[in-house]
C-alpha cells in the first residue's frame, strides 16, 4: 500500500491530499470499491450466490459482520451508529469523496481537501492494513470527537475479526439526518444533480423527500442495518432457530 493509510479517526485535509498524490485512492478503485452501485451489488451476488435481500439476512458475510460486532461490543448502541455496506463510488478516482451540508441534505462527491480543515472518514472497507477509509464528511456536518474516537476504535476491532474472509463488504457511519448513536435508521436516497456542478454533484435526501418516482424496497440498496440477532437476548439454538425459519420465507435472488 502506499505511504498515505488513513487511522480511523479524522485527518487534515492536507493530510488527506496525500491520498491523491500518494496513489492511496488508485489502489482502492476499483479493486475493493466499486465504480458503481450495481457492480457492487453484482460481486456480493457472485461471491455468496445471490444478491442481497432488503434485510441482507441471505448473506453469510453480512450476517457474520453482525454476530461480531455484537461479540466484540454486546452493546446495542454500536449497530445503532453503523451500517454495512456495498462499497462503491459514482466518480473517479483521483479525489477523495466528501459529504457536506447542503441546505437541509447533503452534497456528496469529488472534492479537493482544504488544508486546514478535519475531515472524518465515515466509510471503510476492511483490509490487512486496516480499515481503508474512501468517504469522509467535512466540518459542516457536526460529529462528536468522543463517539468517532469510539466508533473507529471498534471499526478498528471488527477489522480484525472479518479482513481475512475478503468479503465484498464494507461499514459505514449510519449518521445521516440523525445522531450517530440514535437508535433509528433514516433511509436515504442519493442521486445526481441533472445540472451537474462541481459544488453539488449528488445530494443525499430522506426517502420521503426524493424527487423522482418511488423506489421499490430493496432496489438499488448498497447498505443493510447492523442489528445482530443476539440483541434480541436468544441463545445459539434460539438464533439457530430464527435463522431457519426465516430461510423458508426469503425468496431465491440468485445472480444471472
Amino acid at each position: 500500500m502506499p505511504h498515505f493509510k488513513p487511522s480511523a479517526g479524522p485527518v487534515s485535509g492536507r493530510t488527506l491530499r496525500g491520498a491523491v498524490t500518494d496513489g492511496y485512492l488508485q489502489q482502492l478503485f476499483p479493486g475493493l470499491v466499486a465504480d458503481d452501485p450495481t457492480a457492487a451489488k453484482v460481486r456480493i451476488a457472485q461471491h455468496f450466490g445471490c444478491f442481497p435481500s432488503a434485510d441482507g439476512t441471505n448473506i453469510e458475510g453480512i450476517v457474520a459482520i453482525r454476530d461480531k460486532l455484537f461479540a466484540l461490543t454486546e452493546d446495542t448502541r454500536y449497530p445503532h451508529a453503523l451500517m454495512i455496506a456495498a462499497p462503491h463510488t459514482h466518480w473517479s478516482f483521483d479525489t477523495p469523496i466528501v459529504i457536506r451540508m447542503s441546505g437541509d441534505d447533503y452534497a456528496i462527491g469529488p472534492c479537493s481537501p482544504r488544508p486546514t480543515e478535519r475531515y472524518v472518514p465515515v466509510s471503510f472497507v476492511f483490509s490487512a492494513d486496516g480499515p481503508l477509509a474512501f468517504e469522509w464528511v467535512d466540518e459542516s456536518i457536526p460529529l462528536d470527537q468522543d463517539e468517532i474516537s469510539d466508533i473507529c476504535d471498534v471499526i478498528r476491532r471488527l477489522n480484525v475479526e472479518v479482513h481475512a474472509y475478503n468479503w465484498p463488504l464494507g461499514i459505514s457511519l449510519n449518521f445521516r439526518f440523525k445522531p450517530l448513536f440514535a437508535d433509528r435508521i433514516v433511509a436515504t436516497v442519493e442521486f445526481p444533480i441533472d445540472d451537474y456542478n462541481d459544488d453539488v454533484p449528488a445530494l443525499i435526501v430522506p426517502i420521503e423527500r426524493y424527487p423522482g418516482p418511488p423506489i421499490p424496497p430493496g432496489e438499488a440498496q448498497v447498505a443493510w442495518h447492523a442489528y445482530s440477532d443476539f440483541g434480541y437476548g436468544l441463545d445459539d439454538d434460539g438464533v439457530r432457530l430464527l435463522r431457519e425459519l426465516r430461510k423458508c420465507c426469503q425468496p431465491v435472488t440468485s445472480p444471472t
